[in-house]
């Protein structure tokens, strides 16, 4: 098999891969997504030209150290790993939702400046390493369904960053300048324990327009009505003595957890269209 550049072993009942794997000295690629495998062989990692490693839905707890300058790709959700593995390379995708990891230990062989997809939704992660600030190519950062109590500031960094995803977390905290920089387009935070003083300023940057791209701020109906209850969202009063929206940016709804599933589905629906309850006021421009 000399000269074989990409493995693709897909859905095929496998509960292992030989160490011989390690002697296709040219792989580039090895996708074994969908098996029952629960070791990758080092020699897989010892790999010298390679760049996608692809392990979705195994029983891993594990991988090997990824030694190829070149790597730029590990996808592994639905395992049940601990810890990330030692990677070189400068990695552009990092996919490991779906297991039980509890702190994100970036490894240092690596350069993050390239990375540009992180999804780490569904671990047990309390928060995120200050290494997330060296990843200024980062265009899609997910964290949801995590225990994270707070987002980091460096987040306010990544200039390149447009999708944020932490629904259904413990975050009390966010950046003070969360989205005023000018460069995200969605950011979704529903099911956190979020202050009204922090719902009230996310609503306002919302209003004037996140710093120009802002397309949607999901929020849920607990935190606007709290916010609302606390007096610190209150109605702007148009020319007509009427109540005035939400901006038009800021979504609302409730997640719903599927039976057995482990996943969320969230229903949002414009706040400017809601049919609010008694004592739900908002806030937001004429027009809106």
């Amino acid at each position: 098999c000399h000269g074989l550049k990409s493995l693709v072993l897909l859905s095929n009942s496998l509960v292992a891969l030989p160490e011989e794997v390690g002697n296709l000295r040219d792989l580039e690629q090895v996708f074994v997504n969908g098996n029952y495998i629960e070791s990758i062989p080092s020699s897989v990692g010892a790999l010298p030209v390679l760049k996608q490693l692809c392990v979705d839905a195994n029983r891993l707890t594990e991988l090997p150290a990824i030694k190829s300058p070149y790597f730029d790709m590990l996808s592994a959700p639905a395992n049940s790993l601990v810890a990330l593995p030692e990677i070189s390379g400068r990695p552009k995708r990092l996919e490991v939702h779906g297991n039980r990891l509890s702190s994100l230990l970036l490894s240092k062989a690596a350069y993050w400046d390239s990375l540009r997809t992180l999804k780490l939704m569904g671990n047990q992660l309390a928060g995120l390493p200050a290494e997330l600030g060296q990843m200024r190519a980062l265009q899609v950062l997910n964290v949801s369904k995590n225990r994270i109590v707070a987002l980091p500031d460096c987040i306010t960094m990544l200039e390149s960053l447009e999708w944020l995803f932490a629904y259904s977390n413990k975050i009390a905290t966010v950046p003070a300048d969360l989205l005023r920089g000018g460069w995200l387009q969605r950011v979704c935070l529903e099911d956190n324990p979020l202050g009204p003083e922090i719902v009230s300023r996310l609503a306002t940057d919302a209003a004037a327009g996140g710093g120009g791209r802002l397309r949607t701020l999901a929020l849920d109906t607990t935190q606007i009505a709290c916010a609302s209850h606390a007096g610190v969202l209150l109605s702007g009063g148009g020319a007509d003595g009427k109540e005035l929206p939400l901006h038009e940016s800021i979504v609302v709804g409730s997640l719903v957890e599927v039976d057995g599933d482990g996943q969320y589905f969230a229903k949002l629906t414009r706040a400017s269209h809601l049919r609010r309850g008694c004592g739900v006021l908002a806030e937001g421009q004429a027009g809106a």
